[in-house]
């Protein structure tokens, strides 16, 4: 019997070259939550490098809708999921697909 390099239990994906330590550390980790009850009163400050994640389908009209933007995507994409990556620092939204980059539009924040 050979063991692919990656598997999926129950709902999670498991890579196998990575030490199942590290998975079992991500899942038994406390979750912590600011402590004040109220959200801020006043806008916050933009952050200037970083990542935001979004898992879309992508539907036969092959359209990816990021926060209201709509994006035209390639016909490899009909009916499947994708995640799309906003760069902050570079100003782009790279689609992946199967953890390899399908897209690259420009993305500027508002």
């Amino acid at each position: 019997m050979t063991l692919n390099t990656v598997t999926t239990v129950s709902t999670v994906t498991v890579n196998l070259e990575r030490p199942l330590w590290q998975y079992w550390r991500a899942w038994t980790k406390k979750m912590h939550f600011p402590r004040q009850k109220q959200a801020p009163k006043y806008p916050l400050k933009r952050p200037e490098a970083g990542f935001y994640h979004l898992v879309r389908f992508i539907r036969s009209d092959l359209k990816l809708n990021v926060f209201g933007e709509i994006f035209k995507v390639t016909s490899e994409l009909h009916y499947e999921y994708v995640v799309a990556t906003i760069d902050v620092k570079e100003q782009k939204l790279k689609v992946f697909f199967n953890s390899s980059q399908a897209e690259e539009f420009d993305y500027k924040l508002r």
